[in-house]
């Protein structure tokens, strides 16, 4: 018979979370995860939804980084970087709002759309307006949820990669092996993300460069010769998204 207390079993739902967090005066605190009743506590990396389970995720190793990395990009783990109750766990919250930012100057303003990037600048949304290079909402574009959900899963796995490389410790090699692998599950989605969105408007796929690195002369994606880009970056692709 377990003579375990039932509230260290209990089991809470998202909204049950929501509410007890939302009780606390400082809802600027940090939230972290213990496995020990507090003794030791890491920060959560991702939260996702695994086998129809909200879950917080420590990445801090590296099998942990490379695996939650991998399952973003295949779709087993659905994470939610800025909602954490997503369109798919709730239909009544709104899809687009984890790819809006906070600030409405941040957001593009531009009466009509030429042309879209799809860059991680560090920000909530990965889909910038190709003229001013600010955010453009979701819901401009009409996106469908698959697409919304495409996108999320894409930021989410290049930016934990992206940031792992800025912070220049012991994964920094290994991140950057993965951002300028052509055939790399995240540089394919991103070239798919970018396909997708030139079915409305032409849409470029800002590949990742070191500035210690020499620029390509032929694309890596196709091996066409490159030329110099219409605006922002150096060079891009006359046959494919690509952009450097």
């Amino acid at each position: 018979m377990n003579s375990s207390p039932e509230w260290i079993t209990r089991k809470r739902t998202i909204k049950q979370l929501l509410e007890e967090l939302s009780s606390f005066e400082d809802q600027d605190l940090e939230v972290r995860v213990s496995l020990d009743g507090g003794d030791s506590h890491q920060c959560i990396s991702l939260i996702g939804r695994i086998d129809g389970k909200a879950v917080l995720m420590n990445c801090e190793h590296e099998s942990s980084v490379e695996n939650s990395v991998t399952g973003i990009m295949s779709g087993e783990i659905e994470e939610r970087p800025t909602d954490p109750l997503g369109s798919k766990l709730d239909p009544l919250v709104d899809r687009y709002a984890p790819l809006r930012p906070d600030e409405e100057y941040e957001t593009c303003e531009c009466e009509d759309l030429k042309g879209l990037l799809i860059v991680d600048l560090l920000s909530c949304n990965p889909i910038h307006c190709a003229a001013c290079r600010r955010m453009v909402d979701p819901e401009r574009l009409k996106l469908s949820g698959e697409l919304v959900d495409a996108v999320i899963r894409w930021q989410s796995a290049f930016g934990s990669l992206y940031r792992l490389w800025l912070d220049s410790g012991e994964y920094e090699l290994w991140a950057k092996e993965r951002m300028i692998e052509p055939s790399g599950q995240v540089n394919t989605a991103g070239l798919n993300l970018a396909q997708e969105l030139s079915k409305q408007l032409p849409t470029r796929y800002w590949w990742f460069r070191d500035t210690d690195d020499p620029l390509p002369s032929n694309c890596p994606c196709c091996g066409s010769n490159l030329h110099p880009s219409d605006k922002y970056g150096d060079l891009q692709c006359p046959r494919c998204p690509f952009l450097i």
